[in-house]
């Protein structure tokens, strides 16, 4: 890292209060933003004639803990609410409570009861907690129970099937309603079946809480930095790139540059540079959280969005799980990660986790895809793309087993086979090529498998379970994946749109000296993710 020049810590003026330092719930309303939707969502259902209970469902630190307390606040009900004086809230925050009993929560939530109503009895019972909703109920009030962290009671075995039937009765006899918050449906969480099934979970309407909208993000941009004197809207693109619209590192990233901006600098490249790594030093773990808690699948996702790749048809339920999420945004300019920092982390997880796992072998590998896969679901349905591939695959594996294959697998990007030889690689995958030419010649449109493959020679990092990684393997993705539009513009030459196999340098360098076989080298190209040119060929035979 290069460091910019010295700063003056001791500037004359007043350091101005850093507004964005919060890491922990929201307790003063105005340093809350954003959740105008579903604030107004959840006042509808808790402020009807008969109040509704709601399961509030989202991410890790997305704002569940805050939207809990704002929404009980007199100042939050003022207009929002016909007649705020009617309501009564309780907030219960589980984390601390991790080993609580029946009568503990029956306790805690009476205690709260009885501060405003000192008439209220503070036995630990359901007795008393049925006599106090009666009370309440009878003098026109509506409770609204609002539970953070409920999952902490759901996986609790102290509270067995009595407790949920208790609070649904409540719930169905008088003007009681929950408001819950976890990070996945409860139901999902629960210690046993019969605890899952519980007519309870039933009463429950759910409000999912992602990440802002781009308006709200501006607004968390540029409010609190202009009343404290050091505007952050002129830097609003940069945020939004490293921050994204999730309002925990939006916050972390605001920060990071308030505090560089209070000495007076310019946001020069250096300065960017500084910036960023003060936001990585926190949000790092939390990066390391959200990789390390994600599938396979969706890692194959982040890679393609942080390399540019198209979403194979197949992806596209995970690809809106993680929209939905926050982690990925989607806009006219088509899909992005949320932090550009998080993609800048993503190869060297890949990396760290692969190399925790093998060792690396020389091998050729190859590619095979079917082309326009997007299309082909588009128009015939996702279910006949799949027959399509499990047709391919088992016309590619019959074919690599006879040439003493040393891997194969289905992967979210097409098929991935691994031989001893670049000749072993070749003829396997021209007698693929020359299978399914036979099949196409005998099928319909809607059966025919259109194909393209790439061939690459490298060292493989294999696993314990004898998966395949590393830059070897990846450059062989990225060489499939060169658009036909791209290889022709550049080659001068009309490569066909489907039915073709790409190979690296290495690859056409051994072919030479193999008679009846022939690479037409179509120029030198970008491959994402690796530094140069590269020159890649088109094999004739």
């Amino acid at each position: 890292m290069q460091v910019s020049p010295c700063r003056n810590i001791m500037a004359s003026h007043v350091m101005q209060s850093n507004p964005y330092l919060n890491r922990v719930m929201i307790r003063n309303t105005h340093d809350f933003y954003g959740r105008k939707r579903e604030i107004a969502k959840l006042y509808a259902r808790i402020s009807a004639s008969r109040p509704q209970s709601v399961s509030i469902t989202g991410e890790r630190r997305i704002g569940k803990s805050s939207l809990l307390w704002y929404i009980a606040q007199t100042e939050s009900l003022a207009g929002n609410i016909p007649d705020p004086e009617s309501m009564l809230f309780v907030l219960l925050d589980f984390q601390e409570n991790r080993e609580m009993q029946t009568d503990n929560f029956c306790g805690i939530l009476l205690d709260s009861l009885k501060k405003k109503f000192p008439d209220i009895s503070s036995d630990s019972c359901y007795d008393a907690l049925l006599k106090a909703v009666q009370h309440l109920d009878a003098k026109g009030y509506k409770l609204i129970v609002l539970l953070d962290e409920f999952e902490i009671v759901t996986q609790n075995p102290n509270f067995d099937a009595r407790f949920y039937a208790f609070l649904r009765s409540l719930a169905n006899r008088y003007n009681v309603a929950y408001v819950t918050s976890s990070r996945i449906q409860l139901q999902q969480l629960c210690h046993t079946k019969q605890i899952a099934d519980s007519p309870f979970f039933n009463i429950f309407s759910s409000l999912y809480l992602g990440a802002f909208s781009e308006a709200e993000a501006m607004e968390l941009i540029t409010i609190p930095s202009a009343s404290a004197g050091i505007p952050l809207e002129p830097y609003a693109d940069f945020l939004l790139e490293v921050g994204g619209t999730y309002p925990f590192f939006l916050q972390i990233a605001c920060s990071a540059l308030f505090e560089y901006l209070q000495f007076g600098d310019k946001l020069d490249s250096f300065g960017r540079e500084e910036v960023c790594e003060t936001i990585m030093d926190e949000a790092r773990p939390h990066f390391t959280y959200i990789w390390e808690r994600m599938s396979d699948t969706e890692h194959q996702v982040f890679q393609k969005i942080s390399e540019g790749k198209e979403i194979d048809a197949r992806q596209r339920g995970i690809l809106r799980e993680l929209i939905k999420q926050g982690y990925v945004i989607e806009n006219t300019k088509g899909l992005r990660l949320f932090s550009s920092l998080f993609g800048q982390c993503i190869e060297e997880f890949s990396k760290e986790t692969a190399e925790k796992k093998g060792e690396y072998t020389p091998e050729a590998i190859v590619v095979i895809d079917i082309c326009g896969s997007t299309k082909i679901a588009d128009k015939y349905g996702a279910h006949r793309l799949e027959a399509l591939y499990a047709e391919l695959e088992g016309i590619a594996f019959e074919v690599a087993s006879r040439y003493r294959d040393r891997h194969r697998r289905s992967t979210g990007d097409g098929l991935l086979m691994t031989f001893n030889t670049v000749m072993d690689a070749v003829n396997a995958s021209l007698e693929v090529q020359r299978r399914v030419s036979e099949h196409n010649q005998a099928a319909e449109e809607s059966h025919c498998i259109p194909i393209r493959f790439s061939i690459h020679f490298g060292e493989t990092l294999v696993d314990k379970e004898e998966r395949r990684h590393g830059p070897a393997v990846n450059m062989a993705f990225r060489v499939e994946s060169l658009s036909v539009d791209k290889l022709s513009e550049i080659s001068g030459y009309q490569v066909p749109n489907e039915d073709y196999i790409l190979t690296t340098e290495h690859v056409a360098k051994e072919l030479s000296s193999m008679s009846g076989i022939h690479c037409r080298e179509l120029g030198v190209f970008e491959l994402a993710g690796f530094t140069g040119l590269h020159r890649i060929y088109l094999i004739h035979h």
